[in-house]
């Protein structure tokens, strides 16, 4: 623990996307550093506990070039940089999308690096506010009691998050099996056009989709939808305004 924070670093070398399901499959993030305290705590831990290298950290601009986010959490833009005084330089003709530490030989500055490229993990361990819980690197919270689409949404808004939005089968899997008792809204709609379903969040194109067959149908607008649907984990559209189901909510999402 450095910091108050909990690290966990991997000798392995791989590329960011591995990098990060790393980090998620071991119940974390990738490392963020919104700090000089952190980044100096991140770099010395790298030297003195995982033989230094290069490391990947938790940044990207892989959804806007130049406008970076961070990966546990795609809609917040970060909020400390440490770059190198030439960096970013989406070099090579562009693709540069994930961000390193320890280059250019000087171990506290950052550039950004394409997906071929390989480093080091760091993952920190989120802390979860009070009755949330932590899943695969990301704190949900499991609302059983039951709202419409609508209210759900502006709940989980207003306690800092956003619906569910499952970004692959693994997170569906086991929010779907935490909420087995339930059906429950997911961060997914088409209120903006009829059978383009996007992100409540921001409006993208969702990373994962598990309709059930033969759904959706839009039965009589059915712009919202739901999860555990006839079959664990697999999903329908519903009625936004009148429809009472649990909920999840998320903080952050990839």
């Amino acid at each position: 623990m450095r910091l108050g924070r909990c690290y966990k670093l991997f000798p392995d070398v791989v590329g960011p996307e591995v990098a990060y399901e790393t980090c998620r499959n071991n119940n974390a993030k990738m490392a963020e550093p919104k700090s000089d305290a952190e980044n100096i705590a991140l770099t010395t831990a790298a030297e003195a506990e995982n033989g230094g290298g290069v490391h990947w950290i938790g940044l990207t601009d892989k959804y806007v070039e130049g406008q970076w986010v961070y990966r546990s959490d795609k809609n917040m833009a970060i909020t400390y940089d440490n770059w190198h005084p030439v960096e970013p330089s989406n070099s090579g003709g562009g693709g540069e999308q994930y961000a390193v530490f320890n280059i250019h030989s000087d171990p506290y500055l950052w550039t950004d690096w394409p997906l071929s490229n390989t480093g080091k993990i760091i993952c920190e361990k989120p802390v979860c506010p009070q009755g949330w819980t932590l899943v695969r690197g990301r704190c949900y919270y499991l609302g059983t009691d039951i709202k419409t689409a609508n209210d759900a949404e502006a709940y989980c808004i207003s306690q800092g998050g956003n619906l569910f939005e499952p970004e692959n089968a693994e997170d569906n899997s086991v929010i779907s099996s935490m909420m087995s008792a339930y059906r429950f809204w997911i961060g997914i709609n088409d209120k903006a056009s009829p059978g383009t379903f996007v992100t409540t969040s921001d409006g993208s194109v969702p990373l994962y989709i598990n309709f059930h067959a033969n759904q959706p149908d839009n039965a009589g607008t059915e712009e919202c939808v739901h999860s555990n649907w006839q079959i664990e984990g697999q999903w329908n559209d519903h009625k936004c305004n009148t429809v009472e189901y649990a909920y999840v909510c998320q903080l952050g999402g990839g």
